[in-house]
């Protein structure tokens, strides 16, 4: 595969070999993807429902369960191809701003928060309080607003989430078409998983405003140097991923992959035709042979698919603004202060697929660990960022510096996408903690005071196992595909 250099920090890839479209790498040399991740990108380059360059973002590396790598921006013109992203639905972060500064939260007064906030905030639903029936229904067709009015929260936070925290804002949806889009089992197995952080790289991280680039847009996003800010990472749990397992086949394990044959079988109905199409799907799954299925944008499987992850991202939208409250609720009670205050300066998304419109046509962004980054004037009704920009949030591993971002206006090469973070590191590195005593070294010789439950997936969330998150971020200044605000520094975090 031949590679040209465009600068430092951009490389191209031209169409050859059956590639149907260029790659575009947003990479400097020192944090090149793997031959793999190469290789997994040019497939995408070739299916016919690509229409435009693939966009590799600065944290682009490959995870084996997805066909396609992590860090990317696709487009189509009218087919949905739900395995150019991530099976989990809106996994996405949320940024809350705090009326406190470092010097009013002592060691002693963060280790008591973290203690309240891993007594109320679930991680799994073990433990967690279920929905009832009705609540669901209303979580995935109203989102976030739901929330906020059936808790009496602020009513403006709204305007500060990702589609104003519901995707069928403009659609008259009722329970009949969530039934008709979710399986019965699929809405039954999310009712305890609602309000749930979850496990892996998911994890609140309470920050401090170390820097600040840019003064003006700090100013009227609201935020200043040595302020406490905390950063949510967490998604729409089981329901985005049932929702695009179902409807995409993917890879998965054997004991799974039955399960959703026989969901499919139990949903579309028992017949000769259907049921010799499930068998095929299920072969191919088994035998890792799934590929890339492009759905006709006006298909039945395609409005359903749709739907269901607008109905996904509500659930993942209500879930952060629950967890938020959850939050606010253990700094009120480690502070002594029932009435304490936070408010929202973003939530977005990193697992999406929209309609929007670029090179003056409308078109399918398929976002795979990669946010919408919009510039002010694609968001000029908004009182706050039609000034500013769309935020953006790009946390390094749990041990690094996180930066705050706005949307840059010459940001066309990425379809206006932002990295969401550093990206795990292809080439290897140093050794990784295996056990928990080792991990929490790490943190300590960081200064950062690590709350985790468990000994799961301890080398994956190990600091050491990502890429430098200065080079990522210096790339995407160059790039312009961000404007820089601040840069943040860890305190503490909590891990599933």
């Amino acid at each position: 595969m031949k590679i040209q250099s465009l600068s430092n920090n951009k490389k191209r890839v031209d169409p050859r070999e059956g590639m149907r479209v260029p790659i575009v790498l947003n990479v400097s040399d020192s944090i090149m993807p793997c031959a793999k991740t190469l290789e997994r990108l040019a497939a995408i380059a070739s299916h016919d429902s690509v229409c435009s360059h693939v966009a590799a973002l600065s944290d682009i590396h490959y995870k084996p369960r997805n066909e396609c790598p992590t860090g990317t921006a696709i487009v189509t013109e009218d087919k949905i191809v739900p395995q150019f992203i991530d099976a989990g639905l809106n996994c996405g972060m949320r940024m809350i701003k705090t009326p406190l500064f470092d010097r009013d939260l002592p060691d002693s007064a963060v280790t008591a928060l973290f203690r309240k906030m891993q007594e109320r905030i679930p991680i799994t639903a073990k433990n967690n309080v279920k929905l009832s029936h009705e609540e669901f229904f209303e979580i995935a067709r109203k989102g976030a607003p739901y929330i906020i009015e059936k808790h009496g929260l602020d009513p403006e936070e709204a305007a500060f989430i990702e589609f104003g925290g519901n995707m069928f804002a403009d659609e008259k949806v009722d329970d009949e078409d969530i039934r008709e889009c979710i399986p019965d089992t699929f809405r039954n197995m999310s009712l305890a998983r609602f309000g749930t952080l979850g496990k892996g790289n998911h994890f609140i991280e309470l920050q401090k405003i170390e820097d600040i680039v840019d003064d003006e847009i700090a100013r009227i996003l609201g935020v200043e140097k040595n302020q406490i800010v905390v950063l949510m990472h967490t998604g729409s749990s089981a329901l985005g991923n049932l929702a695009s397992n179902f409807y995409a086949p993917r890879k998965m394990p054997p004991h799974r992959a039955l399960f959703m044959f026989l969901e499919r079988l139990r949903f579309y109905g028992l017949s000769f035709s259907v049921f010799g199409a499930e068998i095929d799907r299920l072969f191919r799954v088994l035998t890792n042979r799934q590929g890339f299925q492009a759905l006709d944008e006006d298909s039945k499987d395609a409005v359903l698919f749709l739907r269901a992850m607008k109905a996904a991202h509500n659930f993942g939208y209500a879930s952060r603004t629950r967890i938020m409250e959850l939050i606010r609720k253990s700094f009120a009670e480690t502070l002594g202060k029932p009435d304490f205050r936070m408010s929202l300066l973003y939530d977005m998304s990193h697992v999406s697929i929209f309609r929007e419109e670029h090179f003056g046509k409308k078109v399918w962004v398929h976002r795979h660990g990669a946010t919408r980054a919009f510039p002010s004037n694609r968001v000029n009704g908004h009182p706050v960022f039609g000034k500013t920009g769309e935020p953006v949030f790009v946390p390094g591993s749990m041990g690094d510096p996180t930066y705050l971002g706005v949307g840059h206006p010459e940001n066309f090469d990425t379809y206006f996408s932002s990295s969401h973070g550093a990206g795990v590191a292809d080439s290897g590195g140093k050794p990784l903690a295996s056990d928990k005593e080792t991990l929490t070294r790490k943190m300590h010789q960081r200064k950062v005071q690590l709350f985790k439950n468990g000994t799961e997936n301890l080398s994956k969330i190990d600091p050491d196992r990502f890429k430098n998150i200065e080079i990522v971020v210096n790339g995407m200044r160059e790039n312009k595909i961000i404007r820089l605000v601040a840069k943040l520094s860890p305190i503490a975090v909590m891990k599933g």
